[in-house]
């Protein structure tokens, strides 16, 4: 049940600013932030690690590690490389 949980989150359909700010969905806190890049930044010219670094991201950093400061940059991001 809790992969197909997660698998649902990592689909690309749920909107982005809705996996980032989901804090009391213990199961999308708990999704390494990278894995969440790589949804939502299919087809990009920057991959997640770079966006990761340029935000000062740990490599293994989950959604709940996130500062209100971060998530909304990494939104930014999104939107500006993959047109979402």
């Amino acid at each position: 049940m809790r992969q197909r949980r997660t698998d649902d989150l990592l689909s690309g359909h749920i909107p982005l600013t809705s996996l980032l700010y989901r804090r009391r969905d213990r199961i999308a806190a708990n999704l390494l932030v990278s894995d969440v890049l790589t949804t939502y930044m299919s087809g990009s010219g920057i991959g997640p690690a770079g966006v990761m670094v340029m935000l000062g991201i740990a490599d293994n950093a989950r959604v709940r590690d996130l500062t209100d400061e971060q998530r909304g940059q990494i939104t930014d991001a999104i939107a500006a490389t993959s047109g979402r």
